[in-house]
């Protein structure tokens, strides 16, 4: 009867092998080995027009600048996915320890490699500032940066994966302050950039829920000790006065919250009234500033 058995098991063993080897379970890949994966599989997404292969989707943003039109974006990394999957395999593995599940360390083991893969293919070595990655050579190891400068750089520190002690988050907030903080809020994509539009809600535009989030994070960094301390108050004090500021004269005119405002202007658009953008408006009115009143744009350093 055991013989039976140890024969079946084996057999098992055998299956799960070969089945292994002709459908490649992603679950059980490295981070090299899928971006290997996807430039055998290639992208066969329907939902992308010819003049948007460069700009492929990513938190919801489907505009927002990724890789140059027309490139062929093979290994092409979104710094915005791979935050989301660091933000959700530590709320997973939070969970399971917290029920007592187990085998849920496959999280804490997942958590770690893509902070490994951030830190490896997104920070770029001479400005301590993350980006996306355009273009990834896996016989070389080498990866080609994206030039924009937006929200999406900002994401490590939205989702509070930067230490309060780390170079990065001090290039990260000194860039912010001086690329994307305007006198109506914090524009989605930096103010020099060739394709920065105030009126676009990703390239330039000051929208709502990212807005929260960011001032989510540096309500975080601006009560830990560091550093940057003192700066993340700064900056979360003015862009939550600046945001207010332009929410309300809106408001006052049109009686409408919208999803988006221009930089420049303030005029909003996008969906009005906006449910969630009206929510966290609220959340943003109702936060505590770090100090008694708000500069338009931060102090120098």
């Amino acid at each position: 009867m055991k013989e039976k058995a140890e024969e079946e098991y084996a057999l098992k063993a055998v299956e799960q092998q070969i089945m292994d080897e002709i459908c490649p379970n992603p679950d059980k890949m490295s981070y090299e080995q899928l971006l290997q994966l996807e430039e055998e599989v290639g992208s066969v997404n329907k939902g992308l027009t010819k003049d948007n292969q460069g700009r492929r989707i990513g938190s919801g943003m489907p505009t927002y600048p990724r890789g140059e039109k027309g490139g062929s974006n093979k290994g092409e990394m979104h710094l915005d996915g791979l935050c989301w999957m660091l933000f959700y395999s530590q709320m997973l593995d939070n969970i399971g320890e917290y029920l007592g599940v187990e085998g849920t360390e496959r999280f804490s083991e997942d958590h770690d490699k893509y902070l490994e893969a951030m830190n490896k293919y997104h920070l770029d070595a001479n400005s301590k500032l993350y980006y996306d990655v355009v273009s990834y050579d896996s016989e070389t190891d080498t990866v080609v940066h994206s030039q924009h400068f937006g929200l999406v750089s900002l994401f490590p520190l939205i989702m509070m994966h930067i230490r309060t002690d780390a170079v990065p988050l001090a290039a990260t907030l000194r860039r912010m302050k001086n690329s994307l903080v305007t006198e109506r809020g914090l524009a989605s994509l930096a103010k020099t950039d060739r394709l920065y539009s105030s009126s676009s809600q990703w390239l330039g535009g000051v929208n709502i829920g990212t807005t929260f989030l960011v001032l989510n994070a540096l309500k975080h960094y601006g009560t830990s000790e560091g550093s940057q301390r003192i700066l993340a108050q700064e900056l979360f004090d003015t862009i939550r006065a600046n945001t207010i500021d332009t929410i309300n004269k809106e408001f006052r005119q049109l009686a409408f919250i919208y999803e988006w405002y221009d930089s420049k202007t303030g005029k909003g658009y996008g969906a009005h009234p906006s449910t969630g953008s009206s929510s966290l408006a609220l959340y943003i009115l109702a936060a505590e500033p770090f100090y008694s009143s708000s500069p338009k744009t931060p102090s120098s350093d």
